[in-house]
């Protein structure tokens, strides 16, 4: 809700700590997140829990939407990472 959105930290793409030099990617970097339905921008955080070659968000975030991006249909939505 509005009068609690100042409490969520906003939207960022959680990465393992090892892809951002596969990636060529500074940590908290803004990075363009592409799929077959979209494409959002987002900062780049590194999570050790997120699995090698793999990405995590969060939804209803307010700076952007992941639900750009998702195919409902989809069991997994693929995606690219790039410095936009």
């Amino acid at each position: 809700s509005p009068s609690s959105a100042h409490l969520a930290p906003g939207a960022s793409l959680r990465l393992n700590p090892a892809d951002f030099g596969k990636l060529g990617l500074p940590r908290g970097a803004t990075v363009r997140i592409t799929s077959s339905r979209g494409s959002i921008d987002a900062p780049a955080i590194g999570d050790g829990g997120v699995p090698e070659g793999s990405a995590a968000m969060v939804f209803n975030q307010a700076n952007a939407s992941v639900a750009a991006l998702i195919d409902a249909s989809a069991r997994v939505t693929g995606v690219r990472v790039e410095r936009p």
